[in-house]
Formats: structure tokens, sequence, C-alpha cells
């Protein structure tokens, strides 16, 4: 048997025994939640936790605590998303197109050798693994028009045609391109170009396609754009 708050909500006679919570008719606040199993000579066994349920707040702005850059955010399917590229500077970022002026509209790129990225992001915030985006993906619609979903419109950052953009999902992609070893710009304004947290794996949004493309390259001193996921 299952009980919340001692009354119980759940009678289970035969395995699995499993039982799905639905907590939208509880209120916010601690709950005990208790198991109760007994055995054909009716020896029983109980146990007992509590949880927290904490009202759903909604995205709209973080602001970074160790720099106190202030980022938009944007909710997509069960996922909130930085809807700006990262611009925390450390050893391994670099201005993206090699102008420093760039950096309030594209963000910061990363040299790639920095592998996960452990610790890019702000607490309770992380760099997204490829289940990450493949769920942002599939929530578009699949990798073959998640891009023009994902992209801003227009022609003022992206280059011509910007193939099928409608960014639907305001997630706002920009094309920050990215920039070799010895920071030579290239694909800037036509291609925008992610970390996941998965070491040579890299997501690829480019101005002739509205696919999604999912890269598996080394190319150890790129540097390529970063967005943060939200913990939970």
């Amino acid at each position: 048997m299952f009980f919340v708050d001692d009354i119980e909500i759940a009678n289970l006679s035969s395995a699995p025994y499993e039982f799905n919570w639905d907590t939208e008719a509880y209120d916010v606040g601690m709950h005990t939640i208790k198991a109760e199993a007994s055995d054909a000579s009716g020896l029983k066994s109980e146990a007992e936790i509590k949880i927290e349920i904490v009202a759903w707040v909604p995205a709209t702005t973080l602001t970074d605590s160790r720099d106190g850059n202030t980022y938009a955010l944007v909710e997509i399917g069960e996922q909130v998303w930085m809807k700006e590229n990262l611009r925390f500077k450390n050893e391994y970022s670099a201005a993206p197109n090699d102008d420093h002026e760039m950096i309030a509209e594209y963000g910061l790129v990363y040299r790639t050798h920095i592998g996960s990225g452990e610790g890019v992001c702000p607490d309770e915030w992380h760099l997204p693994s490829q289940a990450d985006w493949e769920k942002l993906i599939q929530y578009l619609g699949g990798s073959g028009i998640a891009g023009g979903k994902l992209k801003e419109t227009g022609t003022e950052r992206w280059e011509y045609p910007n193939l099928g953009a409608t960014n639907i999902s305001g997630f706002s992609a920009r094309p920050a391109g990215s920039l070799t070893w010895d920071s030579i710009p290239e694909n800037f304004g036509n291609s925008a170009r992610f970390f996941t947290s998965f070491y040579g794996n890299y997501i690829f949004i480019d101005f002739d396609s509205e696919a999604v493309k999912s890269q598996f390259l080394h190319p150890a001193n790129q540097h390529y754009s970063i967005r943060c996921i939200r913990d939970y």
C-alpha cells in the first residue's frame, strides 16, 4: 500500500509494485510518502520518506553571480535554456569573429579542448548533454526541421537565405561561427556551432538548411558557442 500524509492512495496486490504519484492535486510544501508491504504470513514492513513539492518558477532571466552577466531564458517543452550564448570569460574563451564588440550580441566562443566543460556554466546550470540536445530536437519535430525553429529570423545577422528560420521555439540561435586555433574567424554569419558535454560532439545549425546536425569532430583548438541548460 502507498500512503500520502497517512491517506491510502493505492493498494497493489501483484507485481510490479509501482505507483506514479500525480502531485497536481497536492499543495506546495512537505508531504510524507509511505509504502507498506506484507507477505503471506502477515509479516509487515514499511518505509517512509518526506518530499517537498515546490512551485514551478517560469523562465525569465538569470544573473550569473560570477560576473554579473544577465541572460534571457526560454522554456521549451520540459527544458529551460539560456536564450543567449554564454559570455563568461575564462582562459578558454575568445571574442566571436575575433571582435570584442560582437560579444554582447553573440556571446563568447570557447576552445573545444575544454572537453566536457565542467564549471563553465553557472550554478544549477550545465553544459547540455547529447541527450539534452536530442530531447530539444525531437520536441521541435526532429533533426530535419528543428534548426529552422531554433534560428533567429531574418538576414540581419544570418546570411541569406537563412533557410527555414522561424524561431518558433524562442531559442534565437545566432551565427557566431567559430575561430581557428590562431583566432582566424570561420563561418561567422552563416553557422551556429554549440558544445555538448560529450567531448568531440557538437551541434551545427547553418544558414542554408533548416536541419540540425550532430557533428563528431576532434578540432582540439577550434572555438564554438555555449548554451547552458537548467539542471531541473
